[in-house]
């Protein structure tokens, strides 16, 4: 795994622990690889657990299509395709694209970019933001703030600009950052962090 190299600025008043945001994105997605399958089984099976429960009240969920390392939530979203609840993002001109998805198996495609599933336009009815009333958000790394580091797009944080919905960033406990992250004044942090 690599190391954290921090670097130091001067102020008038103290030292500040820096890093760089895309160092962080290299450390976080190397913790997220070395975990090992059974760790990864165990937290899936946790969270699918949990949030069964959380999104049972709500009429729709914004989720995510799992990619790579990333926390699996493949069963979460069956069950909230099952009930017509399932939401799914599908990048398009450098936006995410909202889309109802009822069937994972066969509404899904793979997208070669992102290496992610995606909707399939013609399969699935497009949604927009107000239909969304909880967003599950993945990312690299949180912090205590609520604070999230994502891939670098800026997608999400478009996506979340001015709105007032509930969202819950999902990882692994290994993600959690105990300094505060980096953040821009386009980021937008999140109403809860679950990491499992």
């Amino acid at each position: 795994m690599m190391k954290l190299v921090p670097f130091y600025k001067k102020s008038n008043t103290k030292k500040e622990y820096l890093l760089n945001k895309n160092q962080l994105r290299q450390y976080f997605r190397s913790i997220r690889n070395d975990l090992s399958l059974k760790r990864k089984k165990e937290a899936q099976i946790e969270a699918n657990h949990i949030l069964e429960k959380i999104i049972t009240p709500f009429s729709s969920v914004l989720s995510f299509a799992s990619y790579g390392s990333e926390l699996d939530l493949w069963e979460t979203n069956k069950l909230l395709a099952k009930n017509n609840k399932l939401i799914l993002p599908k990048t398009e001109n450098n936006f995410l694209e909202l889309y109802w998805v009822n069937n994972l198996d066969t509404d899904l495609k793979f997208h070669p970019q992102y290496s992610i599933l995606e909707p399939i336009p013609n399969k699935c009815r497009k949604a927009s933001l107000i239909d969304c009333k909880l967003i599950l958000v993945p990312g690299l790394a949180f912090d205590e703030k609520k604070h999230r580091l994502g891939y670098g797009k800026g997608f999400y944080d478009m996506l979340l600009e001015k709105q007032n919905i509930k969202t819950i960033g999902l990882g692994y406990k290994e993600q959690l950052f105990h300094k505060n992250l980096p953040k821009e004044t386009h980021d937008v942090p999140l109403k809860k962090i679950l990491l499992f």
